[in-house]
């Protein structure tokens, strides 16, 4: 695990499921969750004190509208993926996520 990567997550992604949408569990990924910059903040049309930003290795299947889970049941929306950057060699994408309603 990469020193960035800091906890585990439970990904959810958007299915349809007998004519109904519903999340279901798609994977457990490694990936760290950091404050928002302003610039990020305009990308995401929302809250800071609501959203971050979610650096995952660059080997995760993550998409917009994926909803990511913390270790405190809160259910986080990807806003918007980038995808791919690089850090002291490492790749990653970088997502910013929101809380919902917000």
């Amino acid at each position: 695990m990469r020193i960035f990567y800091n906890k585990t997550y439970t990904q959810k992604r958007l299915v349809d499921a007998n004519d109904k949408e519903t999340y279901a569990v798609l994977a457990t990924i490694e990936a760290g969750m950091y404050a928002m910059s302003p610039d990020d903040v305009i990308l995401s049309e929302g809250d800071p004190a609501t959203g971050a930003i979610l650096y995952v290795d660059s080997d995760v299947d993550i998409k917009v509208l994926d909803k990511v889970v913390d270790e405190n049941s809160d259910e986080w929306i990807v806003k918007a993926v980038k995808v791919p950057n690089n850090v002291l060699g490492y790749g990653h994408k970088r997502c910013i996520i929101n809380l919902p309603n917000s």
